[in-house]
């Protein structure tokens, strides 16, 4: 996460945190004003101690002291310029590598300087270190309306000449070394100049391991995942790898420092660009400063472009011309990841129907749906940078020159490319919200398929159950009988001295066995029954179930030898019932009547219907058979 509290100068202490302790010889020394840039470059020589620029950034910015550069950074990247740094691969010491430098200079005819070129103008190292210092203070010629610097491998001794040459607030440095989203203006001075900082994370394109084909996408949706299956911590910082296209999303930065004079100054406007270097050598993460270079120098051959610039003098266009980039950069971007989420799509409701060999379905499931988790944990963080891409042009916008009033074409530029924005940040919503209904419908599979085989288990128990239950009648059939020979073969005196007949085995084993059915009986039918009374304490139906579980097993032998059929008797009570359902009705049907229409005279309202007991009429109320139905009036 960002440490956004140290983006800005607004910020009173840069690099402090709260639990940090405040240097008390900065609260001893008096605070000294700005350094203000001069007129022309005879009335300001850089001869003085404080333009020193080995002593950046303390000689021009005393609040930063040795500790708070340290926390920023800016003290790392001025050790290993004096003395190298370690490999991140082992313990050799590396020398410090060339910092270059490209320069593109404007005229002010609105076209690029005949000069400007695709290759470095300089490359600094520890031996000519001066070259550039005496570049940056020589005048500029006066046919130049901006000159622009693109810093690709940022040394410390490139810092200081920068920060030295322009007044640049460290802030510009430690942001951008630090990744920090930031944006701000400072030392504006109405009517002459201002300086403007914005500081951009953006995410970026690469091909991963050997993958070298950057045409179009080819989507195979019979490649076998290749995922990551002890990374169970999702860093939306990390980089992001799409199975589709062997493709993987870095994070670039773009920082931006632009110094705004009017045209008749006698300094032409200066803009700085700093990209990050390479973090990993394997997946190129960043964009370099020649790439930079090549796009602003190709936007003076785009016809629309080449006008604003001879329109206008307004050197903040070449500050939106790089905005561009990310722009071009999101939509590539957002065009894989749609290509990913159908990949993942296609993956996800096809699972159940893939043959995986020994792996299980729903183990492919887990990692493809863990990959929809990782996507749309990235495409959260990716509205964020959208939401700051967008202020930041946004920033650009509500930000003038101090001098020329182009402002109504420069707000045209930057209205145009906030629509674009906006269009990302719809595609990004569409793409999440895609993503979660894959989600979605991973997780109704899954849900499925387990119904089904939870389907199949439960029937395979009923089967099983029905099993156990044949087998334990079987055997409680012929347990007593097996009982009863295993103790008529018991070696006792009692049985040896006597010669028992058969018959004794029959009378004994077939009433036990009996008796074994019976009680079995009591206790299967009884729990039911038991279960079936509402009030356990009402003892007139607990008697009548303790007398119903001794006589059940004889009361279905009863009924089973009983010659009246079973049907006809169902059916009258069935008839009954009808009876008393059609009764029920019929009083409903008197009551509305009689509320409805009140009868006068004391008549009273009867009915005629049949006795289904007797199968003769029967004259009564409907309602109540105990009381008159007449009605009398008042």
């Amino acid at each position: 996460m960002p440490s956004h509290r140290h983006a800005t100068p607004s910020g009173p202490w840069p690099f402090l945190d709260v639990n940090d302790p405040i240097d008390p010889a900065q609260l001893r020394a008096a605070p000294e004003p700005r350094r203000q840039t001069h007129e022309s470059e005879m009335e300001y020589p850089f001869n003085n101690d404080a333009d020193d620029w080995h002593k950046y950034p303390q000689s021009l910015f005393m609040n930063w002291s040795l500790e708070q550069q340290q926390k920023s950074g800016v003290a790392t990247l001025l050790r290993s310029s004096r003395q190298g740094y370690r490999s991140r691969y082992g313990t050799k010491i590396m020398a410090r590598p060339e910092c270059a430098v490209y320069r593109l200079l404007m005229q002010k005819n609105g076209r690029f300087h005949p000069d400007s070129s695709r290759h470095p103008t300089w490359r600094v190292s520890n031996t000519n270190e001066d070259e550039l210092w005496t570049a940056l203070i020589k005048p500029a010629d006066k046919s130049t309306r901006c000159q622009m610097f693109f810093i690709d491998s940022l040394s410390g001794p490139v810092l200081q000449m920068l920060g030295t040459r322009f007044t640049i607030d460290p802030f510009f440095f430690s942001s951008s070394l630090s990744w920090i989203p930031s944006r701000y203006s400072e030392q504006l001075t109405p009517g002459r100049s201002d300086h403007i900082t914005m500081t951009l994370t953006y995410i970026n394109m690469r091909p991963w391991l050997d993958s070298t084909s950057q045409g179009d996408l080819i989507i195979d949706f019979d490649a076998v995942p290749k995922y990551l299956h002890d990374q169970m911590i999702i860093d939306t910082h990390a980089p992001l790898v799409l199975q589709s296209c062997n493709r993987i999303i870095v994070h670039d930065l773009l920082g931006i420092h632009a110094v705004r004079h009017g045209p008749d100054h006698h300094n032409p406007s200066t803009i700085i660009t700093y990209v990050p270097p390479t973090r990993d050598p394997k997946s190129d993460a960043s964009t370099s400063a020649s790439t930079l270079n090549t796009r602003v120098l190709a936007t003076g051959r785009s016809v629309h472009w080449s006008d604003l610039y001879r329109t206008t003098a307004d050197p903040t266009l070449l500050v939106l011309a790089q905005l561009w980039y990310p722009l071009y950069s999101w939509d590539e971007t957002l065009e894989v990841i749609t290509a990913e989420v159908i990949w993942l799509e296609a993956h996800t409701l096809s699972t159940n129907d893939m043959d995986f060999g020994e792996e299980d379905a729903h183990t492919q499931t887990y990692l493809h749906t863990h990959q929809l988790h990782v996507l749309r944990a990235h495409l959260l963080h990716y509205a964020e940078l959208i939401r700051d891409f967008r202020k930041t042009v946004e920033f650009l916008r509500d930000t003038p020159h101090p001098v020329m009033e182009s402002h109504a074409v420069f707000k045209r530029e930057c209205t145009s490319l906030l629509n674009d924005i906006e269009r990302l940040e719809e595609t990004r919503a569409m793409l999440d919200g895609r993503v979660g209904n894959a989600m979605d419908l991973a997780f109704s599979s899954v849900t499925n398929e387990d119904s089904k085989r939870m389907q199949a288990l439960s029937e395979a128990s009923l089967r099983d159950s029905a099993a156990m239950k044949q087998i334990a009648y079987i055997t409680m059939v012929y347990l007593p009988a097996s009982f009863s020979a295993a103790i008529f073969g018991m070696n006792t005196v009692e049985l040896n001295d006597s010669r028992p007949k058969l018959y004794l085995y029959f009378a004994i084993a077939v009433p036990l066995t009996l008796l074994t059915v019976w009680v079995m009986t009591l206790l299967y039918r009884g729990e039911k029954k038991r279960r079936e009374i509402e009030d356990p304490t009402d003892l007139a139906k607990v008697k009548f179930f303790i007398f119903q579980r001794l006589f059940y097993p004889i009361t279905v032998f009863f009924h089973s030898l009983s010659f009246t059929p079973r049907f006809p008797r169902q059916r009258k009570m069935e008839r009954e019932r009808e009876w008393e359902g059609t009764r029920s009705a019929y009083a409903s049907a008197r009551s509305s009547m009689r509320s409805a229409r009140p009868q006068r005279g004391g008549t009273s309202l009867r009915t005629t219907f049949v006795d289904p007991a007797s199968g003769l009429p029967n004259e009564g109320d409907v309602g109540n058979a105990e009381s008159s139905t007449s009605t009398e009036a008042g």
